[in-house]
């Protein structure tokens, strides 16, 4: 009979292998077992659970976990992430692997990624969907840029920022598909995360994360003019959860990808992309 396990470090390069076998090739087994090496939470308690039947691995559910202030107290997030399981194990094994991974206390839970079918089960289990909608800005090319009103250089970005959001720039600067920019003087400045996409067959840039919303639809012109005239990216996709009300002059789309989460005290404005498999994976 198949047992259920935490995956822990050392079993990370056999779980990394099942992963690039039976989930996605494209990405190598090496790619597989860095995307969840990431010390972003110091007491992390495992990479997942995985499904373990005579000695080999049969099924796994893996997680990101990490933390971060959210108005001025420390949260644990946990984003599961990546549930293979063999065809004849799938069923009550599956539900067993779910079960080992949300009865971990003390988490914000967070998915970012799901099919049709693990967003069912997720929901059965009283995840909440996230508000789908995203907001479309465009990049004009407008007055030119104010001087010193963009920072690109990571480590000039992660020397101007608080304690928090530097500890942000600082576990993830080292994925290179992410972009990092802060936008706007030092008094009305906005930390800006994002990954380089196609939309419209043209380059867009998919906003991940943003240190103060306020500040950066203060800023969301200049952005937009650097991110055309030094990118050639004709717009900017924001979710659209992450304001109180659609930014004024956007275009309302409806992102296909759900999203869901769980949480005693958070709400899904508070779940931005960070600290998930969003950003530890390139795609």
């Amino acid at each position: 009979m198949p047992d259920i396990h935490p995956i822990l470090d050392a079993d990370l390069p056999a779980a990394a292998h099942f992963l690039h076998t039976h989930m996605n090739p494209n990405l190598s087994t090496t790619q597989w077992c860095q995307a969840f090496q990431h010390g972003w939470l110091p007491d992390r308690p495992n990479h997942g659970f995985m499904l373990v039947d005579k000695g080999e691995i049969v099924g796994l559910f893996m997680a990101v976990y990490g933390q971060r202030l959210i108005r001025g107290t420390l949260a644990r997030f946990c984003n599961p992430n990546s549930w293979v399981v063999l065809p004849a194990y799938r069923g009550n094994y599956s539900r067993l692997l779910m079960r080992a991974l949300l009865e971990q206390p003390d988490f914000h839970f967070f998915i970012t990624t799901p099919n049709p079918v693990v967003t069912k089960l997720f929901e059965r289990a009283h995840f909440t969907t996230m508000d789908a909608r995203l907001s479309l800005l465009p990049c004009l090319p407008g007055l030119p840029l104010p001087r010193q009103a963009i920072l690109t250089d990571l480590d000039a970005i992660e020397a101007s920022l608080d304690a928090a959001n530097g500890a942000i720039v600082r576990d993830h600067r080292g994925l290179p598909w992410l972009k990092w920019v802060v936008v706007g003087p030092p008094q009305q400045a906005c930390l800006v995360l994002y990954k380089t996409r196609i939309f419209k067959k043209l380059p867009s840039a998919r906003i991940l994360y943003l240190s103060n919303t306020t500040h950066f639809l203060a800023q969301r012109w200049v952005l937009g003019r650097y991110l055309l005239l030094r990118h050639g990216m004709a717009t900017m996709q924001v979710d659209t959860r992450f304001f109180p009300t659609p930014p004024p002059l956007s275009y309302t789309l409806i992102d296909r990808q759900p999203k869901l989460y769980s949480s005693p005290t958070l709400e899904g404005a508070d779940f931005g992309y960070i600290y998930s498999e969003s950003v530890a994976l390139d795609q």
